[in-house]
C-alpha cells in the first residue's frame, strides 16, 4: 500500500514538472495587434519593407492594398521569411474582402500562407490567416483541424481562438463560436481584443435569434468603442441594423443602414444595409438594382452569398433566393437561417461531424476533422 502510494505521489510531481516545462516553452511571442511578429529578414532591405508594412494601421481596402505592396516587395528580396508571408498572405485576405470579385486575392492568400507554415509549421499568424481563410472558401473541416492544431502547441493565443470562433459560427455552431470568442476576450483582455471579439459574440447571438442579448452585446461593443475614442465603422453600423430590424424596430435599422452608407458609400456592407432598407420600404424596384450589383460582384464569402438570399426572398426571386442560398451552403455556411426547420435540423448535427466536435469536446481532445470535403 505504501509503495502505491509512493508511485501516486511522484506520478504527481512529474505531471506537474512536465507541465510548467511546458507553459513556459509555449509562452506565447509578443505581437503587434493583428500583425505578425517583426523578425530580422535575410536582406536589409526587405526588413525596411517589412517593418513599414507593420506600422501601417490599413482601414480601407486602398490602403490594405498599399500594405500588400510593400510585403510584395519585402517578400520578392527573401522569400524564406514565415513572418513576411503570413503577413502577405493575411493581408490579401483583407484585401479580398474589401472589393469587387476578391476570388484571385484568396487564391494568392492560400498559396502565400501554405508557404509560410511550410516554411515554420507552428507560425500562429499564418494559421490564423489560413483558418480563417479557409472557412471563407469552403474548407470549414481543414480550418477547424487547423486551428485545434495551433491551439495545441499555443494554447494562449487570443487571435486563433478569435478564428477558431469564426469557424464554428460559420459552421453553424454558434454556443461553441461564443465559448471561443470568450476566451480569447480572456486570454488577451486589451480594450481593442474586447471589442473585436464583443462584435463577433454580437454575430452569433444575432444568429442564434436571441435579440435581446446580441443588442446588449452590441451596446457594450459601442461603450467600449467610445472608451477608445473611437466610433463604429460600416460593418459595426449594418450589425447594429439587423439587430433592430429583427427586434421590429425599423426606424432604428433604417437609421443604422443610413450610418454604414455615409462612413464608407463603397463598402459591400452599406450596400447590403441599403438593400435592407428598400425592402423595408417595399420597394421592389430598388432591391432587385441593389443585388445585381452585388452579384456582380462573385462574392466569394458563404455568409455574405446568405444576404442576399434574403433580399431576394423579400421580393419573391424564389429561384434566385434557392440559388444563393446553394451557393452559401456549398461554400460551407451551414448556418443559413433561410433554410427550412428541417434542413437546419440536419445541417447543424452535420456540421458537428464534420468538425469533429462532440458536446463536451475541447480544441485539444477533438478527433482529426474529416479531410474528404464531402457536402
Amino acid at each position: 500500500m505504501k509503495k502505491s502510494w509512493l508511485l501516486f505521489v511522484l506520478l504527481i510531481a512529474a505531471g506537474w514538472i512536465l507541465f510548467a516545462s511546458a507553459t513556459l516553452a509555449l509562452v506565447p511571442r509578443e505581437r503587434d495587434g493583428d500583425a505578425p511578429p517583426s523578425g530580422r529578414c535575410s536582406d536589409s532591405t526587405a526588413s525596411d519593407y517589412y517593418r513599414a508594412a507593420l506600422a501601417m494601421k490599413p482601414k480601407t481596402a486602398a490602403e490594405w492594398l498599399a500594405r500588400v505592396r510593400l510585403l510584395e516587395k519585402s517578400m520578392a528580396l527573401d522569400g524564406s521569411h514565415a513572418p513576411v508571408l503570413a503577413a502577405l498572405g493575411y493581408g490579401y485576405v483583407q484585401y479580398a474582402g474589401k472589393i469587387e470579385d476578391g476570388r484571385s486575392y484568396y487564391e494568392l492568400a492560400e498559396n502565400v500562407l501554405r508557404r509560410a507554415l511550410a516554411v515554420d509549421p507552428h507560425i500562429p499568424e499564418a494559421i490564423h490567416a489560413l483558418g480563417s481563410l479557409c472557412a471563407k472558401i469552403g474548407k470549414s473541416e481543414e480550418a477547424a483541424a487547423l486551428l485545434r492544431r495551433g491551439l495545441r502547441a499555443h494554447p494562449n493565443d487570443a487571435e486563433l481562438w478569435l478564428s477558431l470562433g469564426y469557424v464554428y459560427r460559420y459552421a453553424g455552431l454558434m454556443d461553441e463560436s461564443i465559448a471561443a470568442y470568450q476566451r480569447a476576450q480572456e486570454i488577451d483582455s486589451g480594450l481593442a481584443n474586447l471589442i473585436g471579439a464583443q462584435s463577433q459574440i454580437t454575430k452569433s447571438l444575432i444568429y442564434q435569434r436571441d435579440d435581446h442579448a446580441a443588442a446588449a452585446s452590441h451596446a457594450k461593443m459601442r461603450r467600449g468603442l467610445a472608451a477608445m475614442g473611437k466610433t463604429a465603422d460600416e460593418k459595426q453600423h449594418f450589425y447594429g441594423g439587423v439587430i433592430y430590424l429583427y427586434s421590429g424596430r425599423r426606424e432604428a435599422a433604417l437609421a443604422q443602414f443610413d450610418s454604414a452608407f455615409a462612413v464608407d458609400s463603397t463598402s459591400v456592407w452599406s450596400w447590403f444595409g441599403l438593400a435592407y432598407k428598400a425592402a423595408v420600404r417595399q420597394d421592389r424596384a430598388r432591391v432587385p438594382a441593389i443585388v445585381s450589383k452585388l452579384e456582380a460582384q462573385n462574392i466569394v464569402d458563404g455568409e455574405r452569398a446568405y444576404r442576399l438570399v434574403h433580399f431576394q426572398a423579400l421580393t419573391g426571386e424564389t429561384e434566385a433566393a434557392l440559388r444563393n442560398l446553394q451557393k452559401a451552403i456549398a461554400a460551407g455556411f451551414f448556418n443559413s437561417s433561410a433554410c427550412s426547420a428541417c434542413l437546419r435540423g440536419a445541417l447543424i448535427p452535420s456540421a458537428k461531424r464534420r468538425l469533429s466536435l462532440s458536446p463536451s469536446a475541447s480544441p485539444f481532445t477533438a478527433a482529426p476533422a474529416c479531410a474528404t470535403g464531402q457536402r
